[in-house]
């Protein structure tokens, strides 16, 4: 639903084996990039930088529930 409505989705995906999948998925979407990569690993500020040079970026997160409880 991002990818049909949103003017740019940058996807950051850890598991690697979901890349080919990612990738044939999405392939009619050229609004769309997937970035192989920690979440937690990555600078925000950098990525919203590089890939929003506007400024004009929307986070939203489907994050695993272990990362969310103390």
């Amino acid at each position: 639903e991002l990818a049909l409505r949103a003017k740019k989705v940058v996807a950051v995906e850890l598991d690697r084996r979901l890349l080919p999948v990612l990738s044939e998925t999405l392939d009619g979407f050229g609004n769309v990039s997937v970035i192989s990569g920690d979440i937690l690993k990555i600078d925000l500020n950098e990525l919203v930088a590089r890939e929003f040079p506007d400024g004009k970026a929307v986070l939203c997160a489907n994050l695993p529930y272990y990362i969310t409880s103390p």
